[in-house]
């Protein structure tokens, strides 16, 4: 299997903030690659697994068709991307396990269930945590807050049930070709109920507990942009080791 990275910007030097796993992964044996090499060159096709930055569904389908046609077959096909990187995608499939999630469109319809309700929301777009909100103008405040910073609201509105968690519990996990890795935290059994609701060959899933010790998935996401948190880079690369 090709690992494959990011360049910088223009350059042809690896995207700093993954020299080290470029660096770990070409130390166990891997082949590595970046972006930039594989848009000029053509390999016999292999399995390509991507590290790097999220991309909207249609940066993924270009970036797909392009190393395609070379042969760095990526892992997960764009629809499979989407399965995970999208919470209106994954969220049918794992409604049992996680907050429960109204979707909307539009903000004005977003608006006005929230006003209807009168209760807190955790709020998101189809990607990203926006800010948490119970009122009208809270929400407003939250939908002004992403378009600055992010430029839009990709994909959805999302208002997720409020709990309140433990903010210090959360673990990720990874699944690879249906099999659950740890970074050494004891695999929740939530974890393992998912594992066969989900179509894609490696994504991650985060679990927290909330005040009363209940566990819960807060999102999953592709496996190829998921960072890796409190994982050492030598065990999240001993995932691949039989890929």
């Amino acid at each position: 299997m090709i690992f494959l990275y990011p360049n910088m910007m223009f350059e042809k030097t690896v995207d700093p903030e993954f020299l080290e796993e470029m660096i770990e992964a070409e130390n166990m044996g891997n082949v590595v690659c970046t972006t930039k090499d594989a848009r000029v060159k053509s390999v016999h096709p292999q399995k390509t697994l991507f590290r790097g930055w999220m991309k909207t569904e249609d940066e993924y389908t270009k970036m797909y068709g392009n190393l395609s046609s070379n042969g760095f077959m990526l892992i997960n096909t764009p629809e499979q991307y989407c399965n995970t990187h999208y919470i209106h995608k994954w969220y049918s499939a794992l409604y049992n396990t996680t907050f429960k999630t109204w979707f909307f469109d539009s903000e004005e319809y977003a608006l006005s269930f929230i006003e209807k309700s009168g209760k807190m929301y955790v709020v998101k777009d189809a990607v990203k945590f926006g800010g948490i909100a119970a009122t009208v103008d809270e929400l407003k405040s939250v939908f002004a807050s992403m378009k600055k910073y992010r430029g839009e609201i990709e994909g959805c509105i999302s208002l997720r049930e409020y709990h309140e968690l433990d903010q210090y519990s959360e673990k990720r996990f990874f699944v690879f070709n249906g099999k659950v890795f740890s970074n050494g935290d004891p695999i929740p059994y939530l974890v393992h109920d998912i594992v066969g609701l989900v179509d894609s060959n490696f994504y991650s899933v985060d679990v927290i507990t909330d005040v009363y010790g209940k566990e819960w998935i807060v999102e999953i996401g592709d496996g190829q942009v998921s960072g890796l948190k409190k994982w050492n880079v030598n065990t999240f690369y001993e995932i691949f080791k039989n890929g």
